[in-house]
């Protein structure tokens, strides 16, 4: 690969961000200046795989050499492809990132039915929040795992901020349930 690539993207929520923004890849990518793509499969349904997309041929020069000395040739690397190209038939990857932002968004609307706020516009399947303590101890007492925002977050803080996440396949009982708590 050129050392010269002006612009690469790291496209783990790549799906999650086309879905939200309902625009062409080629928005993202190609046509904001963008040289290489990483395209993540694995939050997007895929086992283990990722896709390396170059908008230019001229800049993958030596990227097949440079892949193979740093051990990311594997012997059976299409059946990783495959999953890849299933993701791509009709638009599959897109429904899966549609599915994933939706279930975001119940919950986030959630956060805001049951007293907390907000602390960032739900745009992808991440929820950035801050919830009422009491919501907070509901959850924890249901065994609902979640990360703390930031990390760091105060014993006892009132309200407390969250990261919520949702993926293709959180099942839509487990979002209920969770909105239910968030609701009181």
């Amino acid at each position: 690969m050129r050392r010269d690539c002006r612009c690469t993207w790291t496209g783990a929520r790549f799906a999650n961000a086309v879905a939200t923004l309902d625009c062409s890849p080629a928005d993202l990518t190609w046509r904001a200046g963008v040289d290489a793509l990483c395209l993540g499969g694995t939050k997007n349904g895929a086992m283990g795989a990722e896709a390396m997309v170059f908008f230019d041929p001229t800049r993958a020069e030596g990227f097949d050499y440079r892949r193979k000395q740093s051990g990311h040739v594997m012997s059976k690397n299409r059946y990783l492809a495959a999953q890849m190209l299933a993701l791509a038939t009709d638009g599959l990857w897109l429904d899966l990132a549609h599915r994933a932002n939706t279930k975001a968004q119940v919950l986030g609307q959630a956060v805001v039915d049951g007293g907390g706020r907000l602390l960032q516009p739900v745009q992808s399947n991440g929820v950035f929040a801050a919830i009422p303590k009491a919501a907070h101890d509901r959850a924890q007492a249901a065994g609902v795992l979640y990360h703390l925002w930031p990390d760091k977050t105060v014993q006892g803080a009132d309200p407390v901020p969250l990261r919520l996440v949702t993926a293709w396949d959180t099942p839509d009982a487990d979002v209920a349930a969770m909105a239910a708590i968030l609701r009181g």
